[in-house]
């Protein structure tokens, strides 16, 4: 049986795997935002995932119980800023008024990090834009 140091571990090489497919799409999108990048949102997401890593090594340093646990509500509210950012993301570009299942919205959203076919650098250039209103996606496919 493995202890829960190692398991702490695996938890921690996780969220620094999401943390960086994080800062890739960020990145990725702060190329391409628009008048209406909703800052404020994505500042409260970044500050909250990024606060419970540190969250979860002070567990792993103390192994406290309580810890782990204020960590996953932290993560778990950070989360739901990142999955509103995510599906309204979609939305926009799409220009739909309902999303479809998380896992479609989530793989729409990733898909820029796939350089296989023309399909998904359409997507990538099109995840960028994040108000349709203002920048067609029409555009952002030609790279205007």
């Amino acid at each position: 049986m493995f202890p829960i140091g190692f398991f702490a571990g695996v938890v921690l090489i996780f969220l620094g795997a999401t943390a960086g497919l994080g800062i890739a799409s960020l990145a990725k999108w702060w190329q391409h935002r628009s008048q209406d990048f909703p800052e404020k949102k994505v500042t409260t997401h970044i500050v909250l995932q990024s606060t419970s890593i540190v969250m979860w090594v002070v567990f792993m340093v103390f192994m406290q119980p309580w810890i782990a646990w204020l960590t996953f509500a932290t993560i778990t509210v950070g989360q739901v800023f990142g999955d509103l950012l995510m599906f309204s993301s979609y939305r926009a570009r799409h220009r739909v008024p309902k999303a479809g299942s998380y896992v479609a919205v989530a793989k729409d959203v990733l898909s820029f990090f796939t350089t296989h076919s023309r399909t998904s650098r359409h997507h990538r250039r099109a995840w960028m834009v994040w108000n349709v209103r203002s920048l067609s996606v029409e555009h952002a496919v030609k790279g205007r």
